[in-house]
């Protein structure tokens, strides 16, 4: 199995897991017509038919988790929390301007 790499960024939250499920919703509607078509309405659908376990999603729709690591020490099924630091320097050169989020 091969493993893919991917960066979100998301406007501030209170609540990490809020932020996750935010993010989360707003990628399966980016992606809802695909799902759709096989019979897959909402996120929760998705999460209940058990599709991602069989066939992953390579974003975060396979996220479970939030937690605060280094980057090397993650879990498949986790996400970091980035720390301002570090959210800088990323967001300076992956951004592009006036988008909140994105996926490289």
């Amino acid at each position: 199995m091969g493993a893919s790499r991917w960066s979100y960024f998301t406007p501030f939250r209170h609540s990490e897991r809020e932020a996750l499920d935010d993010l989360r919703e707003r990628v399966f509607a980016e992606d809802a017509e695909y799902y759709r078509e096989e019979g897959v309405e909402t996120l929760e659908g998705l999460m209940a038919s058990g599709w991602l376990v069989e066939e992953p999603a390579h974003s975060v729709l396979d996220v479970e988790r939030v937690v605060r690591c280094e980057e090397d020490l993650e879990e498949p099924g986790d996400v970091r929390v980035v720390e301002a630091a570090e959210a800088v320097e990323r967001s300076a050169r992956r951004i592009p301007y006036g988008r909140p989020w994105s996926r490289p």
